[in-house]
């Protein structure tokens, strides 16, 4: 931590798995310590009052924080409540579809689906100042997904309203900002999901004292075990005569449609969770964006992908030996749903089991496929400790400097792809062919290799906006929300394409005037890039029913 109570600078060393007193298991990120701390008596709790000294005995007694009286929840009523005097300091003059689904969302909660780049957070922004103008005893929450949005949805916000925005994590929170919000301190609250759900379990925060609270990706909500469920749950299930805080969603692309039963289903569903929200979906002028497809050669029967294919499933059978009949792998052909397994296996074994080395051995395999697909087998090879055959680029890879050789010497590149492994070697051969783009790497904050906000991401981001940089590889930490400069290019390789969701999202990246989107895949992925426009069409028609 680089920072203590009052800003105070202070040293802490940790790892992965940190070990406590002479505790014989190991405490890993995934364990909570509110859960934990009666299983360590002999550690003392501090507060930002007793950080600095006092007898442990006084430090584990942490003194309940009082909270400022807030008045009944007021919402829009008269004409001047909808006007737009007094809303934005930043100069900006709001769309005819954003102030629309402004008056909207203060009439009625509300799920906004707009494409990326279409300014939902704008609409967000007027709407938590209003409510706060008309509230201003109580919180305006924008809940997040992830930590990197957290600061810069917070820092959009604060610019466009001025209004005081506290941006609350994992990597931030301490117990004199939880009293400074409780005292009135913040005008808005933008914080990430698992800590709100956390706090509130606490006691700490509570969210339905806010006017408003804004979910962003609201789609996420359609997952039973993602927290933004726990946090609706929370505001909504216990609905009494009292109002309770207008409910706003954002979000692309709502569901992941299949049939239009299905779809009327799992939209009808997604709007339950939001207390019956309505589905606001603005017709917006064609977009002058162009998908361009890039069909490859498959490596599926290249030698060398099918040993990499038969390490995958050699790992994933050591996988199942050591697991339950219940918990056991049975598909693996997808390997994006493939990794997500993995990663849930992992969570739920501690650090030292058996599982855990052959989880590892698994997603070393997994990543080896995308380095080979995307460049070949040199990289691969070397990943997974066997002899490394004569460097050769891939299919895809040479279609990816196709399109860069093209690009005009101004122009902003992104390159999604699924794995860290893939960024890193991708990067680093990018950063030798095409030094003049001088290209950046972005990956999520999770993990040893994982890059934190400030230094990483946010500067990343900023080197693209300031055309220090005009290339960023990057993975799916770019797809969501995050805000990022007007792209003339957008390379996915589809191999990491599995939803509806990520293909919108990775298109509307691609927003500046003539702006592409190159899908680089096989004829078999370009079927399954067919189905999910297909699938959009049906998710469109449902909306608009």
């Amino acid at each position: 931590m680089p920072f203590g109570p009052d800003g105070a600078v202070y040293s802490g060393i940790g790892v992965q798995n940190v070990l406590i007193g002479s505790m014989t298991s190991r405490w890993t990120k995934k364990d909570k310590w509110w859960l934990l701390v009666d299983d360590f008596p002999h550690i003392a709790s501090r507060t930002n009052d007793n950080f600095f000294g006092g007898s442990t005995s006084q430090a584990q007694t942490v003194p309940p924080v009082e909270t400022a009286a807030i008045d009944p929840i007021v919402f829009a009523t008269t004409a001047p409540d909808f006007s737009l005097d007094g809303l934005l300091v930043s100069g900006k003059a709001p769309r005819p579809t954003q102030v629309c689904g402004f008056v909207e969302a203060l009439l009625r909660d509300i799920l906004v689906v707009m494409p990326t780049g279409s300014g939902k957070t704008l609409v967000a922004a007027m709407v938590m100042q209003r409510m706060r103008q008309l509230n201003p005893t109580r919180l305006a929450i924008m809940v997040v997904d992830r930590i990197p949005l957290v600061f810069q949805q917070g820092a959009a916000i604060e610019a466009d309203t001025n209004l005081r925005v506290c941006c609350l994590c994992g990597e931030n929170k301490t117990q004199a900002t939880v009293q400074r919000l409780r005292h009135n301190h913040f005008d808005a609250l933008v914080v990430t999901a698992g800590l709100l759900v956390e706090a509130a379990a606490k006691g700490e925060l509570d969210p339905t004292a806010a006017s408003v609270v804004v979910f962003d990706e609201c789609h996420h909500a359609g997952s039973d075990k993602h927290d933004f469920g726990r946090l609706l749950q929370l505001l909504i299930s216990d609905r009494g005569p009292s109002p309770q805080p207008r409910i706003v969603g954002l979000s692309a692309s709502l569901i992941r449609a299949a049939t239009m039963a299905s779809t009327r289903a799992d939209l009808l569903r997604l709007r339950d969770r939001f207390a019956q929200a309505v589905v606001y979906r603005p017709e917006l002028p064609p977009a002058h964006q162009q998908v361009k497809w890039r069909v490859v050669a498959s490596s599926h029967l290249d030698p060398g992908s099918m040993r990499i294919e038969r390490e995958i499933r050699e790992a994933v059978d050591r996988v199942n030996d050591l697991l339950t009949p219940q918990l056991r792998i049975m598909a693996i052909e997808l390997h994006g749903v493939l990794r997500g397994a993995l990663r849930s296996i992992r969570n739920q074994h501690a650090p030292e089991a058996p599982v855990q080395a052959a989880v590892e051995r698994t997603m070393r395999a997994l990543s080896a496929m995308e380095v080979f697909d995307l460049l070949g087998p040199a990289e691969a090879y070397k990943d997974l400790g066997w002899t490394t055959p004569v460097s050769s680029s891939s299919a895809r890879y040479r279609a990816l400097t196709e399109e860069l050789v093209d690009c005009t010497p101004s122009a902003r590149v992104l390159v999604f792809v699924a794995t860290r492994a893939a960024a890193a070697h991708l990067h680093a051969r990018l950063c030798v062919e095409f030094p003049d783009m001088h290209p950046r790497r972005v990956v999520g904050h999770g993990g040893w290799d994982g890059m934190d906000w400030m230094d990483g991401q946010q500067a990343a981001i900023a080197a693209l906006s300031s055309g220090e940089t005009r290339l960023l590889v990057c993975t799916s930490v770019l797809e969501e929300g995050l805000d990022i400069s007007a792209c003339d290019l957008v390379v996915r390789f589809v191999a990491g394409t599995t939803s509806l969701i990520q293909f919108v999202q990775s298109r509307g990246r691609a927003r500046s005037v003539n702006g592409r989107l190159v899908m680089i895949l096989s004829e078999v992925q370009r079927d399954r890039i067919r189905k999910l426009e297909s699938e959009e069409r049906m998710m469109d028609a449902v909306i608009a029913e």
